[in-house]
């Protein structure tokens, strides 16, 4: 395996992969100036960073955002005046960021295989997670704020106490690193550079299916908010929806022309949305599988999407050094 960096960048996989990379990408470029693609909406707000934005996280009540970047820094912005209203300097890039469920602390997963929770108010560090042998890419809060979901290069998830910060459990079954995690109900899913997407028993710790389908590493998981169903992007460019109950595959959405980074869903699970290394993202509707909409304007990859709770807001984060907020319509 190649020695690990910071940015982590992944070429098209072959001549006519790189082909319609470019072709994505030009098309993008040309619709951020000109408009000149029909369904691209005009972006509401940019938020400027000095490095690449790896990860946008929505607080429950929509009033907060936060984004970090691989300038060591994790921004929180007030939704209300579009002012950043608070900075953290953890001291270490952090790829995934997740609000507890009243907003009032922040986890982060960390380059240095920690996971650090930082009080909102305040912005101190709260606590700091210690475990992984690797760096973590991933974090994750169930719906109660009880519990830390972490996932690792280490090929390893960690379940955590959010309270005292003890470790609860650790998930083993990915033969690589795990890239993303995401909580249902009372479920877990992992996405790995395995090929798989797992679902595990959060009270047990058992694995409960092995998702097989995507035909390159799987680099993020969501679940509807009723836990019936989950979504994964891969490398493949491809986004699958599957049943958490059977493990079955539900059906396959194409449309992006890069690999696919990010994925979310609605509140109500009826629309899902999706970025992508063709410096886009996407509105699905998560019921057919039908492309709604496209976001253009980022000039390099969509590295994550987040959904305020409302539905109304979409933030996406780019190696291009900003994150982006758009309006979402209610009849779109």
């Amino acid at each position: 395996m190649p020695m690990l960096t910071k940015h982590i960048t992944i070429d098209a996989r072959n001549g006519i992969g790189r082909q319609c990379a470019r072709i994505a990408a030009a098309l993008a470029f040309m619709a951020s100036i000109f408009g000149a693609i029909d369904d691209a909406w005009a972006v509401d707000r940019t938020l400027r960073h000095e490095d690449w934005v790896y990860c946008v996280a929505f607080s429950a009540n929509g009033k907060l955002l936060a984004s970090s970047s691989a300038e060591e820094a994790v921004y929180l912005w007030d939704m209300t005046s579009g002012k950043k209203s608070r900075t953290i300097k953890p001291g270490d890039t952090v790829y995934s960021l997740a609000f507890s469920p009243d907003g009032s602390r922040l986890a982060g997963a960390r380059y240095d295989n920690l996971v650090s929770i930082w009080d909102v108010a305040s912005g101190r560090e709260a606590m700091v997670l210690k475990g992984h042998t690797s760096l973590v890419l991933s974090i994750a809060s169930n719906a109660d704020g009880s519990q830390l979901a972490s996932a690792s290069d280490d090929s390893t998830i960690k379940i955590w106490d959010a309270t005292s910060g003890k470790e609860v459990r650790t998930l083993a079954g990915h033969k690589e690193k795990v890239t993303c995690v995401a909580y249902g109900l009372k479920k877990l899913a992992s996405a790995s550079w395995d090929k798989t997407v797992r679902v595990w028993d959060v009270s047990t710790g058992k694995e409960l299916h092995v998702l097989q389908g995507h035909t390159s590493p799987v680099f993020a998981v969501a679940f509807s908010a009723d836990g019936k169903r989950v979504a994964s992007a891969a490398y493949d460019e491809s986004i699958k929806l599957w049943d958490a109950e059977t493990g079955k595959e539900i059906m396959s959405l194409q449309g992006h022309m890069g690999a696919v980074n990010t994925v979310a869903f609605s509140k109500d699970g009826n629309r899902l949305f999706s970025g992508s290394n063709d410096h886009t993202a996407k509105l699905w509707d998560a019921l057919s599988g039908k492309e709604l909409k496209t976001f253009s304007g980022h000039e390099r990859a969509v590295k994550c999407v987040a959904i305020n709770s409302d539905g109304s807001q979409l933030a996406t984060a780019s190696e291009d050094r900003t994150a982006r907020l758009w309006t979402v319509k209610e009849n779109d």
